[in-house]
């Protein structure tokens, strides 16, 4: 009886006085009763003063959580179709509108009395109630929809690096109608019936921009079109030549080296190897990445590591030297004739007095040390080659550069020598007019000297070497002394040689024989003697 009659805006009580409230009590359920029921009476369904927005065809289902849809009327419309089902509202969009959707709770309009009795009739309260509750549901009819989805064109996918491109929306006569930020995998854009394209704007970091445009139209038969957008990302090619040389060394390509490529995060994505023309490359994405060489040829000095920022679509294009470690080269030669010496033995010391190398000159006068290392060094002579002085001189130098060749020249001084020649007959007199030739190994001539009055030659300041003399002339009356004496000079010394001559023997003239014609013989010997001789001597 209460639900019918009673108005949920009423302000009532029980009185406990009238007969000293008598059964007053009685009535308490019923108070919390009616209490309950004037709480649910002001409950909504939960969808209270939602917006849909809706497109011709669309179907969709409310359901009331409260619980109370049950006690609602739905007031009809024309353009939205609508199914009260226990508690869920069916709604069904018709034509394109604008309206509310309006539930209303049954009207009621008596007049009510309100009796408490014990033996005594009270009337409390007289009214009307009409002011019943309702419930919008605001709904939004459109002609379309655009579903725009925007995705990676080798991937076929969305991904977070495609939120915030822009999307410019144009009409049939290239108006601008709207930019549409991109937030999610599809963005959903209410439009009238009509004609329009769409095209990019501007592009999220490391991808292309896509200039095409997209064309599309909104219609009665056609009021969903969904549009795909890709987007290239951006890939440059690395590509990298690799050479090595250098130190005398011509540059040529250098086949497997190696080299890892790290992402901004230090995270290893990929490694390269060069081929038999020296060439590596990789296709990397948009972003910042460190290379750096972890093989090559021995003894050449590493690529250093280096950064690669790939902002376009295009070649990034590295040559690559791989230099070799510096070269020492110690030239050994004659400090006069500038001629190279084989056999010295050179000492090279690092800056702490450490022995690295103990080296030798090779038939060409040539010391050559490769890979050295930069720093400070000096060499020394250990030995000097035969018939020259040792240069005992601490050579400084310094190593500052890879890939050059540190070249020196060290001279060596020749030791000097002396030599004497005492001419002498049989009988130990000393001879003049001796002629003397002195030859090097290679039978040139070098010296070519007369005994003075005293029977002596003397030559100073011989360099250092083997030679050997013979006489070339004898002195009158004498026979020439064909030895050959061979000798060497290795210190600054005086080396003396005494060559003895015999005397040429007269014919005994007592035997019987024509004096006439011997001398005659003798004349004729003697005359080709001579010219034999003179001839000899000019030849030499």
């Amino acid at each position: 009886m209460f639900i019918i009659i009673l108005r949920p805006d009423v302000t009532w009580t029980f009185k406990t006085g009238r007969y000293g409230g008598i059964k007053a009590s009685l009535h308490f359920n019923e108070v919390s009763e009616l209490l309950t029921l004037v709480y649910n009476h002001s409950i909504l369904p939960s969808f209270d003063s939602e917006e849909l927005n809706l497109f011709v065809g669309d179907k969709i289902t409310l359901e009331d959580t409260n619980n109370v849809l049950y006690k609602f009327n739905i007031k009809p419309t024309n353009n939205i179709k609508v199914i009260k089902k226990d508690n869920k509202l069916e709604i069904t969009a018709l034509e394109k509108t604008k309206e509310k959707l309006i539930l209303e709770k049954q009207e009621v309009s008596n007049d009510f009395y309100l009796l408490k009795s014990n033996n005594v009739q009270d009337v409390i309260t007289r009214g009307n109630v009409n002011n019943y509750k309702k419930s919008y549901v605001n709904v939004n009819i459109y002609d379309g929809k655009l579903i725009l989805k925007k995705i990676d064109k080798d991937e076929k996918t969305f991904n977070d690096k495609l939120i915030g491109s822009i999307i410019s929306l144009y009409d049939n006569n290239d108006n601008l109608i709207k930019d549409i930020e991109i937030t999610k995998e599809e963005e959903i854009i209410t439009l009238e019936n009509g004609s329009y394209y769409l095209k990019e704007k501007t592009p999220t970091r490391g991808y292309e921009l896509n200039e095409k445009k997209y064309y599309f139209e909104i219609s009665k038969e056609n009021n969903k079109p969904i549009i795909t957008i890709e987007n290239n990302k951006i890939k440059g090619n690395l590509i990298i030549n690799k050479l090595y040389g250098g130190s005398g060394y011509d540059y040529v390509s250098e086949e497997g080296a190696c080299f890892d490529i790290y992402d901004n995060n230090d995270n290893l994505i990929s490694s390269l190897k060069t081929n038999k023309n020296g060439k590596a490359s990789k296709t990397l994405e948009y972003g910042k990445y460190k290379i750096k060489q972890t093989k090559g040829k021995e003894n050449y000095i590493f690529t250093n590591d280096f950064e690669v920022i790939i902002e376009e679509s295009k070649d990034y294009i590295y040559n690559l030297k791989n230099i070799k470690k510096p070269t020492l080269i110690i030239n050994k030669i004659d400090k006069d004739t500038k001629t190279n010496l084989s056999n010295a033995v050179i000492m090279i010391y690092d800056n702490n007095d450490n022995l690295l190398y103990e080296e030798t000159t090779n038939n060409k006068g040539i010391i050559k040390i490769e890979n050295m290392e930069l720093g400070k060094y000096y060499f020394v002579e250990k030995e000097s080659p035969k018939y020259y002085k040792l240069d005992n001189t601490k050579h400084y130098f310094e190593i500052k550069e890879n890939g050059k060749i540190y070249d020196f020249n060290l001279e060596n001084e020749r030791i000097l020598g002396n030599l004497e020649i005492i001419k002498k007959s049989n009988n130990l007199n000393l001879l003049k007019d001796a002629t003397f030739g002195i030859y090097d190994n290679n039978d040139n001539l070098i010296y070519k000297e007369t005994t003075n009055n005293e029977g002596i030659i003397k030559i100073e300041n011989i360099k250092a070497g083997s030679y050997y003399l013979k006489e070339l002339k004898a002195p009158y009356g004498y026979i020439k002394n064909d030895e050959i004496i061979e000798f060497e000079i290795l210190n600054n010394e005086l080396l003396t040689f005494e060559v003895i001559n015999n005397k040429i023997e007269m014919p005994n003239t007592s035997k019987s024989i024509n004096i006439n014609y011997l001398s005659g013989i003798i004349i004729i010997l003697i005359n080709i003697s001579i010219g034999l001789y003179e001839k000899k001597y000019k030849d030499n």
